[in-house]
């Protein structure tokens, strides 16, 4: 990704050298062995209240929890202000960790894998570089179709239960307690839905 983004910067940056600089960012669930990750391009000026927004719309909003960023990665202890530049706490082989929702949490990872000259175009102050695909998750029940739903009650108790469209009929909870299966490391927590 780091070769590719140097061959390639000129397709998001501005064509002048000038800007605050941008910093190629990954995001991923706080624990090794994450299906869930992002890569983003930042410009590197903008605030941590910024990429706080961004994640919430892309990956994580259900209910309006609150969140914090904390420096180190994974899991930190120093609280950051949201209002900080990103710069200042995030550069190559420096980290941040991330928490939505301090009930039923989702931690992020958030790595900088480089930095690059320049700024955004179009006054854009982040891009996705690249996202996993969406997981083809199979059937708890069956262990042969793809799960289409996540049983919220289920996951209360024990981990969650991944149902396909057709095992879902018959799952003993009822389909008020079903979540859709989305691309995000908030799937079946709290009311999350991906809208």
């Amino acid at each position: 990704m780091s070769s590719c983004l140097k061959k390639n910067l000129y397709r998001i940056a501005d064509d002048k050298k000038e800007g605050p600089g941008i910093l190629h960012l990954k995001a991923h669930e706080g624990y090794s062995g994450s299906i869930y990750w992002l890569h983003l391009a930042v410009n590197r000026d903008i605030k941590l209240s910024t990429l706080d927004s961004f994640l919430r719309k892309i990956w994580l909003e259900c209910c309006g929890h609150m969140s914090a960023f904390f420096a180190g990665s994974p899991f930190g202890t120093e609280e950051l202000s949201m209002n900080s530049r990103i710069d200042r706490h995030l550069a190559p082989k420096h980290g941040l960790s991330y928490i939505y929702d301090f009930g039923s949490s989702t931690t992020l990872a958030i790595d900088c894998a480089g930095e690059y000259p320049g700024k955004l175009r179009k006054n854009d102050k982040i891009t996705i570089l690249s996202r996993n695909e969406d997981p083809q998750i199979l059937c708890d029940v069956c262990q042969s179709e793809t799960a289409e739903s996540i049983c919220h009650e289920c996951g209360m108790e024990d981990g969650g239960a991944y149902l396909c469209s057709r095992c879902l009929e018959k799952h003993k909870c009822g389909k008020e307690m079903l979540l859709p299966v989305m691309n995000s490391p908030r799937c079946g927590v709290c009311g999350y839905d991906g809208s």
